[in-house]
């Protein structure tokens, strides 16, 4: 499922970002860890149908929120932190504001991002969501994949090892 990811270069697309304005994470410098998560909740509306069924589908909020507790540690080896999901960049900063995340959350409702590196998505309720997975990018070339994650909460355990390795 991932192993086609590894050597792969950042596709040049341009997501809207929580931050404001958009980023295009080809173009950065910088190393990162793109956290890509299916869905986030909000207060009042329904998880998507079925989702307690769905294998990897619960634990976004704890896997931000665990990258967000380590936002320092990833910065001071360089290391931005980003996530990627394809929830509309509305619903992101509702969550972002919710949870206190500082880093960005990208938004890739069209797919770009995902078609472009040709991401594993799954359906339900008659929607796709992106299947969890976090890459590690340098000089806009993927070089690390986690997948599967079957702790999202401490997902970023293995991120920042990645990172310290580098």
């Amino acid at each position: 499922m991932t192993h086609h990811l590894l050597g792969k270069r950042m596709p040049d697309i341009t997501l809207r970002s929580t931050l404001g304005g958009a980023l295009n994470v080809a173009m950065s410098a910088q190393r990162s860890v793109i956290v890509i998560y299916p869905y986030t909740g909000k207060p009042g509306v329904p998880d998507p149908e079925n989702w307690d069924n769905i294998p990897g589908a619960h634990g976004s909020t704890p896997q931000l929120r665990g990258y967000q507790k380590q936002v320092e540690a990833f910065a001071r080896l360089g290391v931005q932190i980003i996530g990627l999901s394809q929830i509309t960049c509305v619903w992101q900063k509702e969550f972002m504001q919710l949870n206190n995340i500082t880093f960005p959350l990208l938004s890739d409702a069209n797919f770009a991002f995902a078609n472009a590196l040709t991401l594993d998505r799954f359906p339900t309720g008659g929607t796709d969501y992106l299947t969890r997975i976090t890459l590690g990018v340098e000089n806009s070339k993927i070089t690390h994949v986690q997948y599967p994650i079957p702790h999202p909460e401490s997902d970023w355990e293995q991120a920042l090892a990645w990172a310290s390795s580098r």
